[in-house]
């Protein structure tokens, strides 16, 4: 937008339009009004929420549902000729969907366990198609992993859509929320729900390495939270390695190292992100990659090249990032109405989990 303004300031005398990143009508309006550009334009926004306009004229902004700016739907197009979206798991299907969604036979009560994205999805998905529903969240707050990996400025729309989610539930008739919940199998079955959604969540792995009990040794997902300083190694250089760097660095830490066993480093980011991801690391954090970590010592991370020799990475704290894995209570899954969504069935992405808990929902009749 202070591109467009610059040129209506150098006197352009023809309509100037403004793109990039505007997905809000409130900012849309203000930058109409201000005199940036005489036109604002949008295209991924649309594709998150192809409803954006007629929720704002009708007084309804507050339930537009907000782009992440992943940069999935412009990757998979070029890929598939078709759109998909991180956070509209109709996108790129549309017309597929006209046949394969079925209508509801009769409303049903049913039980989201877990508030993280992949939960309430599957909430807000079956509250719209007509049933009740109950989310049991343990902790105090619904979120669940947006609320780290949106802690980082850089990572800020996450935080906006997880706050619609939050706000599409809490407003919605049909869903009912139990926040500090610890509700046993038992208690569900008494329960009589027609499907229980088990969106537990997942946690991270822990690697197999001397030294990892160290009191200087966190999982990314603590680093986020609260930030060590100092000269900080990362053990894992996939995009939440990477992320964990850049967000390191930003929080004051003096120097930032990430140590991949594989020869690239976030080699499973969307491709642009990826690119821009990589290019905000570019002279700030230092990489070893095919490099082996072999043990955490006092001093820091001893590591082994492919083709090289043992040596010693200094550090001041030790951050491990090597992945996922599920984190699904085993009394849970003998429930036998039960439906495992999200990184409690299969690690992966806020993709994976708003695709996995849209089309089990749609599947309650």
């Amino acid at each position: 937008a202070f591109l467009a303004k610059a040129m209506k300031d150098g006197g352009v005398k023809i309509p100037v339009l403004a793109i990039g990143a505007i997905f809000s009508p409130d900012d849309a309006e203000r930058l109409l009004s201000e005199g940036w550009c005489d036109l604002v334009a949008s295209a991924r926004a649309w594709i998150a929420d192809p409803k954006l306009m007629t929720k704002a004229l009708h007084g309804k902004s507050d339930e537009i549902r907000p782009c992440i700016k992943c940069m999935r739907c412009l990757d998979d197009y070029k890929k598939s000729n078709y759109f998909s979206c991180s956070v509209n798991p109709e996108a790129g299907r549309e017309l597929d969907l006209i046949h394969w969604r079925q209508p509801v036979e009769s409303k049903k009560t049913c039980a989201v366990i877990g508030g993280g994205p992949a939960g309430l999805t599957a909430a807000l998905t079956l509250a719209e198609r007509g049933h009740f529903v109950t989310i049991y969240e343990k902790t105090d707050r619904l979120g669940g992993q947006l609320n780290i990996a949106g802690i980082p400025e850089f990572k800020r729309d996450i935080r906006k859509y997880r706050d619609y989610l939050i706000h599409k539930c809490e407003i919605h008739p049909s869903v009912s929320i139990r926040l500090n919940s610890h509700i046993s199998p038992d208690e569900l079955q008494k329960q009589a729900y027609a499907t229980i959604f088990l969106a537990t969540g997942g946690q991270p792995v822990r690697p197999n390495l001397a030294g990892l009990d160290s009191t200087r040794v966190y999982s990314a997902w603590e680093a986020f939270v609260h930030p060590p300083q100092g000269n900080i190694v990362i053990l894992g250089g996939g995009d939440v390695g990477c992320e964990t760097a850049l967000h390191l660095l930003d929080s004051g830490a003096a120097h930032v190292t990430i140590v991949e066993l594989q020869d690239t480093i976030a080699p499973k980011a969307i491709f642009t992100y990826r690119m821009a991801l990589l290019q905000r690391m570019e002279g700030r954090v230092q990489t070893f990659t095919s490099t082996e970590v072999l043990r955490i010592v006092s001093e820091g991370v001893v590591v082994l090249p492919k083709d090289g020799s043992e040596s010693l990475l200094p550090a001041d704290a030790v951050i491990y990032a090597v992945g996922t894995q599920s984190q699904l209570p085993a009394a849970f899954a003998t429930l036998p109405q039960a439906v495992l969504l999200g990184d409690c069935h299969k690690p992966g992405n806020l993709y994976t989990a708003t695709r996995s808990a849209y089309e089990s929902a749609m599947q309650v009749l």
